[in-house]
Parts: C-alpha cells; structure tokens; sequence
C-alpha cells in the first residue's frame, strides 16, 4: 500500500511539473513569435524594400521559379517591348532549359523619388543548358524601374545587356 500511494504522488508531482514546464515552454515560444513578428514589422526605407525585392527575385531566378519572379513586376510591365505575359512565357521556355543557375549582382545604386524608383547594377548569371553540361556564364548591366502599387515596390521596365541567347 505504500509504494501504491506513494507511486501515486509522484505521478501527480510529475504531472504538474510537466504541466507548469509546457505553460512556460508555450509562453517563452509565444514571447519569441511575437519578438520575430515585432521585428519583421519594422517599417523599412522605400531602398531597403527595393534592395529585398531584388534578393527575392534572384533567389526565384535561382529556383527557376517563373511565380516567384514575376509577383515582383508590374501588371503593365515592359521589357524589349514585351509584355508581362509573354515575359512569363519566355520564363518558362528559359527555365525549363537552364539549370543550376547562380546570379551575382554588384555596383547597385537604388534611387527613390516619392513613389517612383531606378535601380542599377552589374551581374553575372551562370547556369547550365543541359544536365551535366558546361558552365555558361553571361554578365552584365540592368536598369529597372519601379513603382509603388498596393504598397509593393513592382518593377515597371527592366533594361539588361548582356543576356546570353539562353537566359
């Protein structure tokens, strides 16, 4: 009858330490997603937002993911005189033929006037055309322009030289 009884208490004293540990692990958890969220909130400079949405677009060129590039484009976004559907078209045929693809932007200078913007820079793109084929690298200048729509900075107009024939 002893050991049942006192089995029993320490059952109950081990129950209400795991209780009291996962209401402290759950508010510690609570206090860190609301610190994170705090931090995210942030408010950033219009260059700041741009310079992000530069980083987004290359880690989705890098993925090869066609939505992920274009939520960063206007709805009347223009390249070469190309619409914004035909460049998401272009996209996919570029996709669908290059692999391991790599992008290095540098010299950027982002210039913001009210709701308007220009980006500038230098890059360096390598990838493959084919599984196990050769390192194709095509390098350098971009010129986009951006506006503010829906409180996202899209790019309007994209201008880039040196382009390769497969990207």
């Amino acid at each position: 009858m002893f050991f049942k009884l006192y089995g029993t208490s320490c059952a109950k004293t081990l129950d209400v330490q795991l209780r009291q540990f996962f209401i402290i692990a759950g508010a510690a958890l609570l206090l860190a997603g609301i610190f994170f969220w705090w931090q995210s909130r942030t408010p950033q400079t219009p260059e700041q937002q741009i310079q992000a949405a530069l980083d987004n677009a290359e880690t989705a060129l890098e993925r090869r993911s066609v939505s992920g590039l274009m939520q960063h484009l206007a709805r009347d976004f223009k390249w070469n005189n190309t619409s914004r559907s035909e460049v998401a078209d272009l996209l996919r045929g570029t996709f669908f033929l290059a692999r391991d693809v790599q992008i290095t932007r540098s010299e950027e200078t982002i210039k913001v006037t009210g709701e308007i913007a220009t980006s500038t820079g230098t890059f360096r793109a390598t990838y493959r055309t084919a599984p196990q084929g050769p390192i194709e690298t095509s390098e350098g200048r971009f010129t986009f322009r951006w506006r503010r729509e829906d409180g996202q900075w899209k790019i309007v107009e994209a201008d880039a030289s040196g382009l390769g024939a497969g990207v």
